[in-house]
């Protein structure tokens, strides 16, 4: 048949297709380094050339980012603001106020430790910035000095030493003690108020005691006693039924009495009192003690509690 292809015909091909590959093998390895045509070479610094400055872009920093940027030779001060406004989206993420948006860059471009920083705030300076025989736009562009974007409220401004500012009229006069200037203000020392002994409140204006805290007015009382810092006021309590006091009562009415025993300058002053609850029986043993003392006049007592002495 015309189209049946014996095994040794088969053979002899790939045979030959083989043969052709080696042939063809050194010849493509020579032309390709690492991958790459050897025909390739990386740039060196002599193939590039100087071009004017108006063919280099902008690059504009913002937050330690660096973006490159095409800005037209005669764009004003506002389209460099949209510029970096376009070149960094997060400008308006963060909602920089547009009309405090100023640029910094370094006042000597072509030295690498200038410390010094000159700024574009303006449209004015914007102008001179880019005046091509005296502004430093050729030098900025050529060194590849980066305009950084910045607040103007918030920038740190340093003082040039060589702006040639001169100060103000009175502070000359102030510093160098015209006749006629105002005199330099010297702060002048207030004598401290000595502060006499702490004049301790009577017991009967006390907080603690209109609110019928006695114990608490008790404890407060020598709290704030010149002599009375270590003075405590000890509390005792029992439990009895209100016939053990009064036999005239039916038995299984509970009762509580409070006892509040208290030593101050050498004398002892012990209070009770009596009520259905334990707090109300301590409070009232507080008061005796107050009572006893002197802190509080029975009269001064009955006009601040009335419905105790119902």
């Amino acid at each position: 048949m015309k189209n049946q292809v014996t095994l040794e015909d088969a053979t002899k091909k790939t045979t030959a297709g083989e043969e052709e590959k080696k042939d063809l093998a050194p010849d493509v390895k020579a032309a390709q380094v690492n991958g790459f045509p050897a025909t390739w070479k990386a740039a060196q610094l002599t193939a590039f050339k100087d071009v004017h400055y108006d063919q280099i872009p902008y690059r504009l920093s913002f937050n330690n980012k660096r973006k490159i940027k095409v800005i037209a030779p005669n764009a004003g001060f506002e389209d460099l603001k949209a510029a970096a406004v376009e070149s960094f989206p997060e400008i308006a993420k963060v909602r920089f106020p547009m009309d405090n948006m100023i640029f910094q860059y370094k006042k000597h471009p072509g030295n690498r430790d200038c410390s010094e920083i000159a700024y574009i705030e303006n449209a004015q300076q914007w102008m001179s910035f880019c005046d091509p025989s005296q502004g430093p736009i050729s030098a900025v562009k050529t060194h590849r000095v980066a305009l950084k974007v910045v607040n103007k409220k918030s920038r740190k401004r340093p003082r040039d030493p060589n702006s040639g500012h001169e100060p103000s009229a009175k502070k000359q006069a102030l510093a160098n003690g015209t006749p006629g200037a105002a005199p330099t203000r010297q702060p002048v020392s207030k004598p401290r108020k000595q502060k006499g002994p702490k004049v301790n409140k009577p017991v009967a204006m006390t907080v603690a005691y209109q609110k019928a805290n006695f114990r608490g007015a008790l404890q407060e009382y020598f709290q704030k006693a010149p002599d009375g810092k270590g003075v405590t006021p000890m509390f005792d309590t029992q439990e009895k039924d209100v016939a053990d006091i009064n036999p005239n009562t039916k038995r299984g009415q509970k009762c509580y009495i409070s006892t509040c025993k208290v030593m101050y300058k050498v004398q002892e002053f012990l209070g009770m009192g009596h009520a259905p609850s334990k707090k109300s029986s301590i409070q009232f043993s507080a008061l005796d003690v107050i009572l006893k003392m002197g802190l509080v006049t029975p009269q001064e007592h009955q006009a601040a509690h009335p419905a105790q002495q119902a």
